[in-house]
C-alpha cells in the first residue's frame, strides 16, 4: 500500500492518548491535517455538513512507530513475518499458532488485517463477508491551505446506476 492518512475524529485519537498508546506531546506528530466540517452528499440531494466526524488525518507510519516503540520499551514483542494460523481463546490468555507452528500466549491480540484476516475467517467459519463498502479516494497535495478546509466523508456527484 501507499502512505495515506487514516481518517479519524480527534476524539478517537485522544482515546489513544488516554490509553497510553501515544503521549499528548506526540499528538502533533500523529495528526497530519485537521479540518471541519466534513460533507456527506449524493447527487440530487442536499448536502449534510458534520463537525468533528472523521475530521483528522492520522499519519499511520508515525502512529505505528510511536506505539510500537512504547510497547517494546514496556517489554512487548512484535513478530513480523509470522503469519497467523489460528487463535484460541482460553482462560487467562489467547493462544496463537503461527503458520510455522510456533505457539504463543497473549492477554491481548490486536488484529489490523480487516476482512481478509485469518481471525475474521475463523470467526466466520470461512464464510465471505456479508457486504463490502467500496472506498474510492485520492492522494493529492499542493492545495492552498485557505481552500483546503473541509473534507468529504461520502460524496457522489452522479446518480446511482
Amino acid at each position: 500500500g501507499r502512505e495515506q492518512d487514516w481518517n479519524a475524529s480527534r476524539k478517537e485519537v485522544m482515546e489513544l492518548v488516554d490509553a497510553g498508546v501515544i503521549s499528548a506531546d506526540e499528538l502533533a506528530q500523529v495528526i497530519g491535517i485537521e479540518f471541519n466540517p466534513v460533507r456527506c452528499g449524493f447527487a440530487g440531494g442536499e448536502d449534510v455538513w458534520l463537525n468533528d466526524v472523521l475530521n483528522v488525518g492520522v499519519r499511520p507510519e508515525r502512529l505505528i512507530a510511536l506505539a510500537r516503540a512504547r510497547f517494546e520499551a514496556a517489554g512487548g514483542v512484535v513478530l513480523e513475518g509470522s503469519p497467523l494460523a489460528s487463535v484460541a481463546v482460553r482462560p487467562g490468555a489467547a493462544v496463537l499458532t503461527t503458520v510455522g507452528g510456533t505457539v504463543l500466549r497473549s492477554r491481548l491480540v490486536v488484529d489490523c488485517m480487516g476482512q481478509r484476516s485469518p481471525i475474521v475467517a475463523q470467526v466466520r467459519g470461512g464464510a465471505p463477508p456479508d457486504g463490502a463498502c467500496v472506498v474510492v479516494g485520492s492522494c493529492a497535495d499542493g492545495f492552498d491551505a485557505e481552500f483546503n478546509c473541509f473534507g468529504d466523508v461520502i460524496y457522489s456527484d452522479t446518480l446511482t446506476q
